[in-house]
């Protein structure tokens, strides 16, 4: 998988308290503009810049960041919750030159969503959703879903759920959530994560072409969909291109499957709040 991605943090302010989510749980400075800029200048050197948080949609200046990253991308992306969009951004944001909406959409059910979100803000969202279908051909829309112990039994239902309410829906993502070394993380993870092991029954009968997965080994998709997925993104940050978001490692037991060198493997923090024995090398 060729490294063609960059992303920069242009926030850490967010409306949601995510449970899957450290980014309310770490004390960092807002990049100014100026920062942001000259972290733009270097995307150049990448296909693809994703602007993320945080949430983009908070900062006032997003329109201006878009139109400068204009100069130095064709394929610019933010990842949203979509609970502050308004069709006059839209507007402003596809002239500024966004190529992609990125939503998160981590349930299908109003209750399930605030059990996971911390935030009311699902009705919000079903409404943005709706103005999205004015702009089919006109931005590229994509949604990504975090894997908790509040959706990983209606993965079906969610994918289901989006595909009614985004026909024209470009990639769903389905993805295991990213791992933070957080205070009191035994009980962190009894809470809100769940093992490998326990979704791979609820992944196996997903289907479609437009479904992929993310920070799963294949060992538990049992099949190649998440070679979709590259999981060299290069983070730019103080105006330096630093190394990839997600450490990778593999368990022992990887040494012996012949998928190895094809497969994410896991997050480098997983083993701090599962074993790691739920490893079955392909043969």
């Amino acid at each position: 998988m060729n490294n063609k991605e960059s992303e920069i943090h242009i926030t850490y302010k967010c409306p949601y308290n995510c449970v899957f989510c450290s980014v309310n749980k770490r004390k960092q400075t807002e990049p100014t503009t100026n920062e942001i800029k000259k972290n733009i200048k270097l995307s150049k050197k990448f296909t693809k810049l994703v602007f993320s948080g945080g949430e983009p949609l908070l900062r006032k200046d997003l329109i201006e960041i878009v139109g400068f990253a204009k100069k130095y991308q064709k394929n610019i992306s933010i990842e949203t919750n979509l609970s502050k969009l308004n069709q006059e951004e839209i507007d402003e944001l596809i002239t500024s030159g966004l190529s992609e909406i990125k939503i998160s959409i981590h349930s299908n059910k109003s209750s399930l969503y605030k059990g996971i979100t911390n935030s009311r803000s699902f009705r919000r969202v079903l409404q943005n959703l709706k103005l999205l279908k004015n702009y089919k051909g006109k931005i590229k829309v994509t949604t990504n879903t975090v894997i908790t112990k509040y959706n990983y039994r209606h993965l079906n239902e969610i994918i289901k759920f989006i595909e009614d309410k985004i026909p024209f829906i470009s990639e769903i993502r389905i993805s295991y959530p990213r791992f933070y070394p957080i205070n009191n993380r035994k009980e962190y993870s009894k809470k809100y994560l769940v093992p490998l092991e326990s979704i791979k029954k609820f992944i196996k009968d997903i289907k479609g072409k437009k479904v992929v997965f993310e920070n799963i080994p294949l060992c538990i998709l049992n099949d190649n969909r998440a070679k979709k997925i590259n999981w060299n993104i290069k983070l730019i940050k103080h105006a330096k291109i630093i190394k990839g978001l997600e450490g990778r490692v593999y368990p022992p037991k990887c040494d012996k499957c012949k998928k190895k060198r094809e497969c994410q493997g896991l997050h480098k923090y997983y083993t701090l709040y599962f074993r790691d024995d739920f490893v079955k090398p392909f043969t």
